[in-house]
């Protein structure tokens, strides 16, 4: 029950983390035990919308405590964390409202998570 409840939040909490209703664009900030980025000097890889929207797009079907059953469209964090060349046991994912979860890196595969840009079929 624990874990259900962790993974529908880490859903919930990853289509946050960069959804923005207002805005039509957006930017994905990796930081950490990376070994490829794309700002040497603050040692970050980040992504922007269109990179994201080119990557392939995969879909789960799941509820939230905010959401009744609904699909969400985004990309694999795997590929994200395959990207960047991510090394760790643990990361920790932050939303838009300051709201931080801490994820084993295990999960990401195990419950083939994903970085939702788009609920419903909306942005």
């Amino acid at each position: 029950m624990l874990l259900t409840v962790m993974r529908n939040t880490a859903f919930a909490l990853l289509a946050l983390v960069i959804a923005q209703s207002s805005a039509l664009s957006f930017t994905l900030e990796i930081a950490g035990k990376i070994k490829n980025t794309t700002d040497a000097e603050n040692k970050t890889f980040v992504f922007t919308d269109k990179e994201l929207f080119a990557m392939p797009v995969h879909s789960i079907t799941t509820t939230t405590s905010w959401t009744p059953r609904e699909k969400f469209d985004g990309v694999l964090l795997g590929d994200i964390l395959a990207k960047v060349g991510a090394e760790g046991t643990m990361m920790t994912l932050y939303a838009l409202n300051d709201y931080s979860i801490d994820v084993p890196i295990s999960d990401v595969a195990k419950y083939n998570m994903i970085l939702a840009y788009k609920m419903g079929g909306i942005c």
